[in-house]
């Protein structure tokens, strides 16, 4: 927790706060891969993906959520990630 406070006490240094109404956090979106596509076990990127979400709602700017994120849609490359 000292290292996501000491990094928006940095961040917040350098942005211009008239600019957050455009700031937006995601995890996967329908450009890339979706976050549970990389290999690997799947209960740890369950854990990763929460860990994701929790700071895409907690963070400074929009939270964006695509859909199927929630209900751990797992596609890979174009169009399995739509």
């Amino acid at each position: 927790m000292y290292t996501i406070r000491s990094y928006y006490d940095e961040w917040g240094r350098y942005t211009n706060p008239n600019n957050l109404n455009y700031f937006a956090n995601f995890c996967d979106n329908h450009d890339k891969n979706r976050l549970l596509s990389i290999p690997g076990n799947w209960d740890d990127r369950i854990k990763q993906l929460k860990a994701c979400n929790a700071m895409v709602l907690t963070s400074v700017g929009i939270p964006i959520v695509y859909y199927g994120t929630e209900q751990y849609f797992s596609g890979g490359e174009d169009p399995a990630n739509r």
